[in-house]
């Protein structure tokens, strides 16, 4: 089967179709992996195999992720639901590398199996080779698994399942190995005011939270001082089950200060849930300040002889608000030179960072 970059859709935007998007595994267990959709995302190349450009691509691809808690064996099966489905995987050490390095790094592949053999994969005590080259299902039958994997302590992988030969679902499980894969439930979060007129913060998070998981009635947080009764809504849960940020409106706009938002046991109990089923502790916390308005934060000269400003703003600001001419701000010195112009990038309207242009280069 030769692979195109023309011959299917772009993975990009789908929740685990992407290195970058790539779905927490949360420890030994079976996976159930519905139907995939027809795309494509780019080329692997594995050393020593031939036919680099045409044999090794994630087709229909399914990204998987996890972090190794303690180093031992990693034994895994991929099964198709559909009889004939051609499976093949590729596994990647992405510690320290964003994820879409391994299209460009071939280092960073640990095992890889591309049999044309029709059935379960994976790797097991009875694998063959560590990277198996593509194969054709009338090269005879060649085995599909791949030895245990030596999984490293502190390590991240990413596993690519690819159907080359159809979109169908599998079901990867995970177990036979001595490494401890299990998610720890370990959850940061930030709070930042996320409107113009206060109204509104945002918090984020550093892995997704399930929607469902989130009562409508605010009820998980409490926020001190008080500021009145709020709404919440998981940014995205319309079309996902998992949202890695939350809004909470003020019904009422607090006066500017310091505030602490907590989370606490909500009227669904429990507070809330990643997508492993950890439950984020109750009293986790974060600080937010809201500004009476937007200050200057810091400013960026561009080299030493500054032609532009970068101003960068503690707050959103609309954009219909800035002057083009730049006379909203003003340099005094020894120098003739003045703004001249200010150019900007808007976000839903607003921006946060403004450049200022010089009529003339300073000195610094």
């Amino acid at each position: 089967m030769m692979i195109q970059r023309s011959a299917a859709q772009s993975c990009s935007g789908r929740k685990g179709h992407t290195p970058s998007t790539a779905i927490v595994l949360c420890g030994n267990g079976t996976y159930s992996q519905p139907p995939s959709i027809t795309c494509f995302n780019g080329n692997f190349f594995l050393t020593g195999c031939t036919n680099q450009n045409t044999s090794y691509g994630d087709a229909n691809p399914i990204y998987f992720k996890f972090t190794c808690k303690t180093a031992g064996s990693l034994a895994f099966t991929i099964a198709a639901r559909q009889v004939g489905d051609d499976l093949n995987w590729q596994l990647f050490d992405i510690t320290g590398k964003q994820p879409d390095d391994i299209y460009s790094t071939p280092s960073l592949t640990v095992a890889a199996n591309w049999s044309g053999t029709i059935g379960p994969t994976g790797a097991s005590a009875a694998g063959s080779v560590f990277i198996q080259c593509r194969t054709l299902a009338t090269d005879g039958t060649i085995n599909t698994f791949s030895p245990l994997i030596q999984a490293q302590q502190g390590h991240t992988y990413l596993l690519m399942v690819s159907n080359r030969t159809a979109a169908g679902d599998f079901a990867l499980t995970i177990g036979g190995g001595t490494a401890d894969i299990s998610d720890d439930g370990t959850q940061q979060l930030q709070v930042f005011p996320s409107s113009c007129n206060n109204d509104e913060v945002e918090i984020l998070f550093n892995k997704p939270v399930q929607c469902s998981s989130i009562s409508l009635d605010a009820s998980e947080i409490t926020i001190t001082p008080s500021v009145g009764p709020v709404q919440i809504v998981g940014l995205n849960c319309n079309n996902s089950n998992e949202t890695e940020s939350l809004r909470i409106k003020f019904l009422q706009t607090p006066p500017s200060g310091t505030y602490n938002l907590t989370f606490q046991i909500g009227s669904d109990g429990n507070t809330l849930l990643d997508n492993c089923n950890n439950v984020l502790p109750a009293g986790t916390n974060a600080k937010f300040i809201i500004q009476p308005y937007a200050i200057v934060d810091t400013v960026i000269l561009d080299s030493c002889t500054v032609t532009s400003i970068r101003v960068n703003l503690s707050k959103n600001v609309l954009c219909s608000s800035v002057a083009a001419d730049g006379s909203d701000f003003q340099i005094a010195g020894t120098s003739n030179s003045f703004i001249a112009s200010a150019s900007w990038s808007c976000s839903f309207n607003t921006t946060n960072s403004i450049e200022l242009k010089l009529s003339q280069p300073v000195q610094q």
